[in-house]
């Protein structure tokens, strides 16, 4: 079976043509596990961006045509013989993953275990927002630094506004309410944004952080949650407490040895190690399933959200040029196609 896709051969520039463009191509065959799905909506996360570029060290070859999208919701249309939680005609999220072509596409074939059932009340645009941000964020919080129902003290939220910021916020309002999360935004509209969603304190990231971090933690923070990293190493050894924890999702400190005086422990975290190396993959699918229930019943949600219009590849390049030039608010979205 054939599809449309929107891919790439060689890196390239976003604001080249070639850098994204539609082919058909051949679908993987259906496994025992898998979906056949009808991609309706896609998000554009910045994984996209860095693997289009070939920032890291995968997909090299020229002769191969390279289809990203890790968020997306769609529609069942078939199932194998293992994806028995599913049925054709469900509304579908899934984040996916890199080891095979991505949701830029019309139909794609995805395992099942990575799938949750869409939220009712969510368009797809809304709820392919949804799933990679949810699932980096709770990854992040209850595994990487191990927090849990009965946590207490106080956590650095370092990028509050973006994904998986609003979905670290949600996730720590409902899971983990003895939390006190500092979340790092600028301008009164994003800090009231952040506090609603449940941010105890904001701090202007464009301000002294470390004086503004201390003044509300004079003994240090317990965890640091970071989306945005270079050049923060001393600003973090400042306002980690001593056995403190740190994560960081896109590169990690210039500097780690400033860390060693307080024994703080290190968490760098990838949103496809799971998928791609097969750990545990059902998770993917227990968790969005948990997200979905807490969106069904109001508590959850993608508040800011940016929709660049029908998925084809020109609002691709464009939509990849706004999350390279973080000109993003929330999630950046395609939905539907011509």
């Amino acid at each position: 079976m054939k599809t449309r896709a929107i891919g790439f051969h060689q890196h390239r520039d976003a604001s080249d043509p070639q850098s994204l463009v539609e082919e058909t191509i051949e679908l993987p065959s259906l496994q025992d596990w898998d979906l056949l799905v009808q991609v309706q909506a896609v998000a554009v996360n910045p994984i996209d961006t860095k693997l289009r570029r070939g920032l890291s060290g995968s997909m090299n070859d020229p002769e191969a045509f390279y289809v990203l999208g890790y968020d997306a919701a769609g529609i069942v249309i078939d199932a194998g013989k293992n994806a028995t939680r599913f049925t054709p005609g469900d509304r579908v999220f899934w984040m996916g993953t890199t080891r095979r072509p991505g949701a830029n596409a019309q139909l794609q074939v995805v395992d099942s275990r990575l799938v949750g059932h869409a939220p009712e009340a969510m368009e797809p645009a809304l709820a392919a927002a949804l799933p990679l941000t949810a699932l980096t964020a709770w990854e992040v919080l209850f595994s990487s630094l191990g927090i849990t129902e009965r946590s207490s003290g106080i956590l650095l939220l370092v990028g509050a506004t973006g994904g998986v910021g609003t979905a670290a916020l949600q996730l720590l309002r409902e899971k983990a309410p003895g939390v006190r999360v500092i979340a790092t935004a600028h301008g009164e509209d994003r800090q009231q944004w952040v506090r609603d969603l449940g941010a105890w304190h904001t701090v202007d990231h464009r301000g002294d952080l470390g004086t503004q971090v201390h003044d509300l933690a004079p003994e240090g923070v317990r965890w640091i949650f970071s989306t945005h990293t270079p050049g923060n190493s001393a600003m973090y050894a400042q306002v980690i407490a001593p056995y403190g924890d740190i994560a960081v999702i896109d590169t990690m400190p210039d500097d780690v040895s400033v860390f060693k005086p307080k024994s703080v422990a290190f968490h760098w975290y990838y949103a496809f190690s799971r998928t791609d190396f097969g750990v545990s993959i059902e998770r993917d699918g227990e968790i969005l399933e948990y997200v979905r229930q807490l969106a069904d019943s109001g508590r959850y949600t993608q508040p800011a959200l940016t929709n660049v219009g029908v998925i084809n590849a020109q609002n691709l390049r464009t939509a990849h040029n706004m999350v390279e030039n973080d000109h993003t608010l929330g999630k950046i979205v395609l939905s539907g196609w011509e």
